[in-house]
């Protein structure tokens, strides 16, 4: 017996190539998350990237009509969000003060679930396809790449690999659209959203069809974004401001920043650059 194997290319013709219609890019959130993509949401260490993505996710479950103003397109979708980091309890802290900020908290009731992991150096994919499984979301949030692996050394190629074998698998199984929350290499602000400060090997930016790149600034309450990659669409290289606003617990859009270098200056430098100026025989400005 001859066993019968799925064929791994689909072989397409010019003259196919003609008449077959590519599907179009759909949009879940208009600019920042597209339908069906594997996302990335990546910045530096306390730049309220997690609260980022519970806050989009939630205004996706709930029907919002936006999220920091871009139109939410898909209605009606489910979420599942994955914490590897910070523990029930300020999970439930955090869920409970975005979920404050909406007018009315009833479509995400049913439609945004939250799981909380338990211990550091633990293999999660086969229970997490469980829950997929169990809840079919139609987004799936891992909130993040780092506490995801086993393998704590992620520059190298083929940990990275495992990682992202794993993720495709369960888009591929599920028709899900996946946003995973990732880390910057310490330092290197000076370089702006780029997404060589990544951590990781070359292959996860191959491998991400829609990166944000998101950092925290010299001013208390501001962050910048910048879409860095975008397969397949156009997209802007704006710097967009949000105003982190810690009584509300939420993102505010500020719109596009156009001097966004004098942000990202090292407090340091700025009191050095400060001091010569002052320094000058003659005024300067």
């Amino acid at each position: 017996n001859t066993e019968t194997k799925e064929k791994i290319f689909t072989v397409i013709t010019g003259a196919e190539a003609e008449v077959i219609e590519p599907k179009p890019t759909e949009w879940i959130i208009e600019t920042l998350f597209p339908m069906g993509f594997k996302t990335i949401l990546a910045g530096t260490t306390g730049a309220n990237k997690s609260i980022y993505a519970m806050q989009e996710g939630m205004s996706i479950a709930n029907d919002e009509d936006s999220f920091l103003g871009f139109d939410i397109m898909k209605k009606g979708l489910s979420v599942l969000f994955v914490d590897t980091e910070v523990g029930i309890d300020e999970l439930l802290r955090r869920y409970n003060r975005i979920k404050n900020n909406f007018q009315e908290w009833d479509n995400g009731i049913d439609r945004f679930t939250m799981l909380s992991k338990k211990g550091s150096f633990v293999y999660i994919w086969n229970e997490l396809k469980q829950h997929v499984e169990e809840y079919r979301p139609d987004v799936l949030y891992i909130d993040c790449l780092y506490n995801s692996v086993t393998e704590r050394d992620i520059s190298k190629g083929h940990n990275v690999a495992k990682f992202t074998d794993q993720i495709t698998e369960l888009k591929e199984s599920f028709d899900l659209t996946i946003r995973i929350v990732h880390h910057f290499n310490k330092g290197f602000h000076e370089y702006g959203l780029n997404m060589d400060r990544m951590s990781g090997a070359s292959a996860l930016q191959n491998w991400v069809e829609h990166l944000i790149l998101m950092t925290r600034t010299n001013v208390h309450s501001l962050r910048l974004i910048k879409i860095d990659k975008a397969r397949g669409v156009d997209f802007t290289d704006n710097y967009y401001g949000l105003n982190w606003n810690a009584e509300q617990f939420k993102l505010e859009m500020l719109g596009v920043i156009k001097d966004w270098k004098k942000f990202i200056l090292d407090d340091n430098k700025k009191y050095l650059w400060q001091k010569v100026l002052e320094q000058m025989p003659k005024a300067f400005t």
